[in-house]
Order: structure tokens, then sequence, then C-alpha cells
């Protein structure tokens, strides 16, 4: 439970960050959260000896999808397209895991490139309807919540 509260008021303390950041640094903050997701993605994928040049790729179509809105369709082909490339002639092999692995780095980045040209107050907005989501979720549970839906996955998940 303490390091649920130390993590919450972390959340907290950064999104309180990027409300009262200007503009650039709310797009630098959102960058920072997409390239801990995309690390993360990586290492669980266990590509993680090819981390440094995949995340470089990942912050050039960041900025690029922030800086040229019409750039962001473009993305999804872009990034099947490089990691094929990439892991074809540079590692010499497709992981097994190639489509996950694009295919959800696809919709992260996606994601992410859209927070970071969100304005303030849509941010905000977004913020408030996800955490209250999950609060909820997380009463209703606790409250209601009698038989464990996935044991093996999450233990105490009702």
């Amino acid at each position: 439970m303490k390091d649920r509260l130390l993590g919450a008021l972390l959340v907290v303390l950064y999104a309180v960050a990027m409300l009262i950041a200007p503009k650039p640094v709310y797009i630098l903050l959102v960058y920072l959260l997409g390239l801990a997701m995309s690390a993360e993605l990586f290492k669980l994928s266990r590509v993680e000896d090819s981390l440094l040049p995949l995340l470089a790729f990942f912050s050039v179509l960041y900025f690029t999808g922030v800086a040229v809105p019409p750039a962001t369709p473009l993305m999804v082909p872009v990034v099947f397209l490089f990691l094929f490339g990439y892991f074809v002639f540079v590692s010499g092999e497709l992981p097994p895991n190639f489509l996950a692995v694009a295919g959800f780095l696809s919709y992260m980045l996606v994601g992410v490139v859209s927070i970071g040209r969100l304005p303030k107050a849509m941010f905000l907005l977004l913020l408030s309807v996800v955490w209250s989501t999950d609060t909820i979720s997380y009463l209703s549970g606790r409250f209601f919540g009698r038989k464990p839906l996935l044991p093996a996955v999450s233990p105490k998940k009702t």
C-alpha cells in the first residue's frame, strides 16, 4: 500500500508539472513518458540489445509527429517498415514477436503524439476521465468484488 501511495503521489506531481508547464516543456514531459513506455516495451519484447537505435527512432517520430500533424497517419507504415528493415538488415532476423512489437509501438506512438498535441484543457479532461474510471473500478472491485477474474495474472483483481 505504501508503494501505491508513493507511486500515486509521483504521478500526481508529474501531471501537475505537465499542467503548469509551458507548452514546450509539456511536449518534453509527454515525450519522456513515451520514451519510458517504449523502453519498457522493448525490454518486455526481449529486443533490449537494440534499445538505443529503437529509442532514437521513437524520438524522431515523436517530435516529427508533434511538429508536423499531417505526418501522424504515416507513422504506422513507417514503424512497420523501419522495424522490419532494422531487424532484417542489422540484426539479421526478425524477432518471433515482430508483429506484436511493431503493432504496439505504432499504437503507442500515435497515442503519445496525440497527447503531445493536446491543449492543456483537453489533457486535464483526459486525465480526469482516466483517473476517475480507474478509481471507480478499483473501489468497485474492492467493495463489491468477490470472485477473482484471472488469479494467475492478477490474484487480487476481482
